[in-house]
């Protein structure tokens, strides 16, 4: 995907691939896209990160070391550019903090047990956010 930026404002989102002229869509101003303006190549492939020992004491107060692995996607790439300048490093804090903050003072055999369950509170707890930076999470 092509985000174009004229002068930093954006005046064209591309999502096709192919063969493009940008004097077809933009006019004359394309001339001037090498000096005022470019071109940002967004990947909307399915990022995947993996964030080991995630420290965590269940509720007998044993403590755990978690790995969290979850993925993500571009799903907005005007928001992915300009509202965050690191938005997966973002990302990955944020969900480290959610899943600390869920499974913190759980029971072992729920820490155990309801995977998917917990998965969803923390997809939850950090939705508002990633989708201000243009993501949407996959599986957690």
């Amino acid at each position: 995907m092509l985000v174009y930026t004229f002068f930093g404002k954006v005046v064209g989102l591309f999502e096709e691939l192919g063969l493009f002229f940008p004097i077809a869509h933009f006019g004359p101003k394309a001339l001037l896209f090498p000096l005022f303006g470019k071109a940002d190549a967004v990947r909307t492939v399915i990022h995947q990160a993996y964030l080991r020992n995630q420290l965590v004491n269940s509720e007998e107060g044993a403590p755990m070391g978690v790995g969290i692995w979850f993925e993500m996607f571009v799903k907005e790439p005007k928001a992915f550019l300009f509202q965050n300048s690191d938005p997966i490093g973002s990302l990955k804090a944020n969900v480290a903090t959610a899943v600390v903050k869920q499974l913190s003072n759980r029971r072992l055999e729920v820490l155990l047990e309801n995977r998917d369950a917990l998965s969803r509170k923390v997809r939850e707890e950090v939705s508002p956010t990633y989708s201000q930076w243009g993501f949407s999470l996959g599986s957690t």
